[in-house]
């Protein structure tokens, strides 16, 4: 009797590791293809759906454009195949946000770009204003497909949303891929 009862514990331990790995590899794969599959955003789309969000006052912001964010980036203008964005034309409000299109060569040199402004813009917020200070310290810094995006909002989550970004519920200055 005793031995039956070995028997059938090691057996369903065997079976109940062989489900785990089975399961690890299912969702190593599934990551694998979501990283791989092309990611097409339309940010003239994009940018009307986020002024009908109400999340940021467009009247009382700039657009910034390809030329702009390559000097505000320090990064070389070849390296933005399309840009949307919006940063407030006076420094009462910190919301802003840039969401760049680049190619593939270049994620890493425009997300490490928008890493380096995140953190200038951090300094110049720092000793302002503390509500809009809070703002720029979660700001969210990302990469969807060919996307790179810094958002700096209230409820960056809507945003994200319509990025196609999932957002976990602690995170704090995200950097996601």
């Amino acid at each position: 009797m005793k031995k039956r009862s070995i028997m059938l514990i090691i057996t369903l331990t065997v079976l109940i590791i062989a489900i785990c790995v089975c399961l690890v590899v299912f969702l190593v794969n599934k990551n694998a293809i979501k990283k791989d599959e092309k990611i097409s955003i339309s940010l003239d789309e994009l940018d009307k759906k986020i002024d009908q969000s109400n999340e940021f006052e467009f009247s009382k912001m700039n657009q910034i454009n390809g030329e702009e964010a390559s000097a505000k980036l320090l990064i070389d203008k070849s390296k933005i195949k399309n840009i949307i964005g919006r940063e407030p034309i006076v420094h009462t409000k910190s919301s802003m946000y840039m969401i760049i299109e680049t190619d593939s060569d270049s994620i890493q040199d425009v997300k490490l770009a928008l890493e380096s402004y995140g953190s200038e813009y951090d300094e110049e917020w720092k000793s302002y204003l503390p509500d809009q200070y809070e703002l720029v310290k979660n700001r969210e810094i990302g990469i969807r497909g060919n996307y790179v995006y810094m958002i700096v909002s209230e409820n960056p989550e809507k945003i994200l949303e319509l990025i196609g970004v999932e957002r976990s519920p602690s995170s704090c200055m995200s950097i996601s891929s």
